[in-house]
């Protein structure tokens, strides 16, 4: 026998055990993959990897119901106050200042109240001659009378002496009106504001020598805008609000309406006058006028704050059956901290106004609390 070759019968089996080792392996590697799925199907439900779906965000939120309401259409304007009346005080007479009254800064109680006189003297002997030249024209005349009565002279003659009597008379009308006007007097009642001269001081004919204002009542003074101006009328009450003053607020009424407006700025120059018995209002202040165009009932209006702008449009979101849902609505007239809605929105729809500005339209909320108002 030959050892070193092998027999046909090993060959063969050699040759029968590759075969079946072909077929085994790949019906193994399916056991074994069937026997991992029947391993994870029944291990416990706490360690199988199983995706649960999420939660969705709910939003905290507080609401307002909406709900129609009187709405006071107002302009308002700037303003600027001066005074009711203001005076220049001219000097009439030439001469020296030789007395001062009031001064500035106070009252001027009443009209003809003396503030300022002249140097009287000059006035006064002028005001002595022509008392003097008079009483001798009449007592001339009164002579003239008597001879003319006895018929020692013509009638001629006593015309002539009543011709000078009247030229006396008329001379010291003049002389007393000279010495008045010396003493110069307040025009009105009210603050003497400003004085230009001192005692001892030479004033001329016509300088202005003092200002006085009448600052109660006083005058407010606002530019009406021409589409405007249809919505006032003489004797309509206006308010008027300052920040510099104690009392905060005053009501006046107009009292002039300019009827030329103002071709560069299509304005008209409108005047209200408002009571200023304690003189805190004062000229040259500024403040901001407020008249009622028009009142709108049933409006519908909400808190400025709860409009979200957008580039083209504007919105709101309100709350409905648990869920936002943005409105797109256009915007009227504002009344301070609230503006009218024109449409988007009806009575009794529940507005959110705290926790809208993060929302998204249908995004679940739950509502916090029910406010009545917000300001």
């Amino acid at each position: 026998m030959d050892l070193g070759r092998p027999t046909s019968s090993l060959v063969r089996r050699v040759e029968h055990m590759k075969k079946l080792k072909k077929r085994l392996v790949p019906g193994l590697v399916v056991m074994f993959f069937i026997a991992i799925v029947v391993a994870l199907f029944f291990l416990p439900k706490s360690t199988r990897s199983v995706e649960q779906p999420r939660e969705e965000k709910v939003a905290d939120v507080k609401v307002m119901e909406i709900k129609p309401t009187l709405l006071a259409d107002w302009i308002e304007l700037p303003a600027s106050v001066e005074p009711f009346v203001s005076t220049e005080v001219a000097a009439e007479l030439t001469g020296r200042v030789d007395w001062i009254g009031p001064k500035e800064g106070s009252a001027v109680e009443k009209a003809g109240t003396p503030i300022m006189r002249i140097d009287q003297r000059t006035f006064q002997a002028q005001l002595d001659d022509a008392q003097a030249s008079y009483n001798l024209a009449l007592n001339e005349c009164n002579r003239m009378e008597e001879l003319y009565n006895e018929g020692i002279i013509s009638k001629e003659k006593v015309d002539q002496c009543k011709a000078t009597l009247t030229s006396s008379l008329a001379k010291l009308d003049l002389a007393r009106l000279q010495l008045e006007k010396a003493t110069i007097r307040g025009p009105v009642a009210g603050i003497l504001n400003k004085v230009y001269f001192d005692v001892g001081e030479y004033v001329k004919q016509g300088d202005k020598i003092a200002d006085i204002v009448v600052i109660d009542p006083i005058k407010v003074v606002v530019q009406v805008p021409e589409k405007d101006v249809a919505y006032i009328n003489l004797g309509k009450t206006a308010k008027v609000l300052f920040r510099m003053t104690e009392n905060s607020e005053y009501e006046g009424k107009i009292s002039y309406i300019s009827v030329m407006g103002d071709s560069a700025t299509r304005t008209y120059n409108t005047e209200i006058t408002v009571s200023n018995p304690s003189h805190e209002i004062l000229p040259s202040m500024i403040g901001r006028v407020q008249i009622l165009r028009q009142q709108i009932e049933g409006a519908i209006t909400v808190p400025l704050f709860a409009v979200i702008p957008h580039d083209e449009f504007k919105s709101v979101f309100i709350e409905k059956d648990g869920r936002a849902e943005e409105r797109q609505v256009k915007l009227g007239i504002l009344e301070g901290n609230r503006v009218q809605i024109l449409n988007g929105l009806q009575p009794n729809e529940r507005l959110i106004v705290e926790g809208h500005r993060e929302l998204a339209s249908g995004e679940p909320v739950r509502v916090q609390s029910v406010v009545e108002d917000v300001t």
